[in-house]
């Protein structure tokens, strides 16, 4: 059961954590960047990530070993590809900034991450046909002007600051290479929103999983649905084309490219106008007027169009039994199982929402199985998508393994991860108090104090890490929120994390020395921000109240 404020809310704290997490970074000493960077990447990207998904969710390592292979690949590869961009971040950090540089980046990031994914989905034209689409996809160019305000108020600070001030806010200031780093880390960087739209069958096969077992320990077993093979699903629709199953059996081509999920619409038509006329009719309401007579219109809308809908179903069916695919087996069982939820209006509301038959399949299995449902669904939701992070994670600590790596050998620092003290040649080498970026050093004072605090170092780097994982667990749960807008998810979380980067440049005060104009500015998109992410919540809402229109 979507609820977006929630999942607004849910955004913000992952954005706190992303605008957060290189603070205790600052806390390190005596090692080079490579080296705190993979001590905290290991909490990052493998720890963390396996720790809270085999705690939160029923069978992690079963799960991964039922992923399709191609699913578990492309979720790596988007990984991979994105830890490049993670690996240039810091060098954003390094030549503009937190809040200058993630401002950049990050609009970058946002654009190509939100937009990109409904697009290839083929699904951007449907949600601009819907009132509540429009309002959604409007608070994400409200985002992206909220973006475009905060760099153009970093361009104002960095014109307007003396030298001085800009070495002295941020020791490596350069707005031409900050740029052009951010522009490459921020396409980079939204990979990752592929890597989870390419791990999605993982989500299903968490969520199935996660039911079975409750289902197991409630002493009512069910069985777990298998997944759906993309080809199985586009041959099925074709052959349905061909057969008028889209026509109600009259043989006539279909007016637009059909999908699978058009199919499961179709055969759920009856159902969810009978629900929708139930709940109508038990609404409270006056006795007579307007809004008895609006009342009186819309049953019998409801009622013509399950007149019709319960007409062609025969049809359907049959044309599902001539087609020779395991798939339309499946169909006709689960049109069969749903026929009996008369008085299940909510189970139903949540069941219809859903945008995968193997979800649908083990949700009605629970329903009929006489367990709580809804309570099961609030419990496992949540934490369907922390089992797909262990996989692009592991892909983005591929990239910065080899990275750090490369560099330990290269700069010969390898030995610092178990060292006391720092070798005499590496006496130029500062912690992240001083540095923000890859090979960055700093001259230690004269005392020469070569001393490594290798337990705070840890610590401090565990901290990082484990802040930075946060971002996407916050960011997992909230998209579980946004219903079948989940897209506006990686804005929110853009918009968040410049939020919190931002505060944290004024903490530490990067904008010192700027104009009252570039304050202004700065003020200014992080207001657009917010309101950008009001605007997505409401649009989410609205959807979600049935605003189809």
């Amino acid at each position: 059961m979507a609820n977006p404020f929630l999942g607004v809310f849910l955004h913000w704290l992952g954005g706190l954590a992303s605008g957060s997490f290189y603070v205790p970074y600052k806390g390190v000493r005596r090692w080079s960047w490579e080296t705190y960077w993979l001590v905290g990447g290991c909490f990052s990207w493998i720890l963390c990530p396996w720790l809270l998904a085999s705690l939160m969710t029923a069978d992690v390592p079963g799960v991964l070993s039922r992923a399709p292979i191609d699913t578990l690949g492309w979720a790596y590869f988007f990984g991979v590809l994105w830890g490049f961009g993670g690996l240039t971040f810091g060098l954003t950090m390094r030549y503009l900034g937190m809040s200058l540089g993630m401002g950049v980046a990050l609009g970058y990031c946002a654009a190509f991450g939100t937009l990109v994914p409904p697009i290839f989905r083929n699904e951007l034209w449907a949600i601009l046909n819907t009132h509540p689409g429009q309002v959604t996809l409007f608070g994400v160019v409200v985002c992206l002007l909220g973006i475009a305000v905060a760099a153009y108020a970093g361009l104002t600070k960095e014109r307007e600051m003396s030298d001085a001030d800009k070495k002295k806010a941020i020791a490596e200031f350069n707005f031409t290479k900050g740029i052009l780093v951010a522009t490459f880390s921020g396409i980079m960087s939204a990979c990752f929103a592929f890597g989870l739209a390419a791990g999605k069958p993982i989500e299903d096969l968490t969520y199935c999983s996660d039911l079975v077992h409750s289902a197991a320990k409630a002493g009512k077993p069910i069985t777990g649905p298998a997944m759906v093979d993309s080809n199985n699903a586009t041959n099925l629709v074709k052959a349905l084309a061909v057969r008028g199953f889209f026509k109600g059996g009259s043989g006539e081509a279909p007016a637009s490219a059909p999908t699978f999920n058009d199919v499961i619409d179709s055969l759920e038509a009856p159902v969810s106008l009978a629900l929708r006329m139930d709940a109508l009719q038990a609404a409270p309401g006056g006795a007579g007027g307007a809004e008895a007579a609006d009342r009186q219109a819309q049953l019998a809308q409801l009622k013509a169009e399950l007149e019709a809908a319960a007409r062609v179903l025969p049809a359907k069916l049959a044309a599902l039994k001539t087609v020779n695919n395991t798939l339309a087996v499946r169909l006709r069982r689960y049109q069969e199982n749903i026929q009996d939820l008369r008085g299940k209006g909510a189970e139903w509301a949540v069941i219809a929402a859903m945008k995968d038959l193997p979800r649908k399949e083990v949700a009605v299995a629970t329903l009929r199985s006489g367990l709580d449902f809804l309570a099961l669904h609030r419990k496992h939701q949540l934490w369907t998508g922390l089992p797909v992070l262990i996989v692009v994670l592991l892909g983005g600590f591929t990239t910065n393994f080899l990275w750090c790596v490369m560099l330990n050998l290269k700069n010969r620092t390898g030995y610092q991860y178990f060292a006391s003290r720092l070798r005499p040649e590496h006496a130029g080498l500062a912690g992240a108090g001083e540095t923000h970026g890859p090979g960055g050093t700093d001259v230690i004072p004269a005392a020469r104090d070569l001393r490594i605090p290798r337990l705070n170092n840890l610590l401090f780097s565990a901290l990082a890490g484990t802040t930075w994982y946060f971002q996407f667990f916050f960011y997992t749960m909230g998209a579980t929120q946004m219903g079948k807008y989940d897209f506006a998810s990686w804005t929110l979380h853009m918009a968040s994390i410049i939020i919190f980067s931002t505060m944290w440049g004024w903490i530490l005060r990067e904008w010192k020395g700027s104009s009252k104009k570039a304050h202004g500015l700065i003020a200014a998109g992080i207001a657009t921000l917010i309101l950008s992410t009001i605007i997505i919540g409401f649009g989410t809402w609205l959807k979600g109240q049935g605003g189809g229109q």
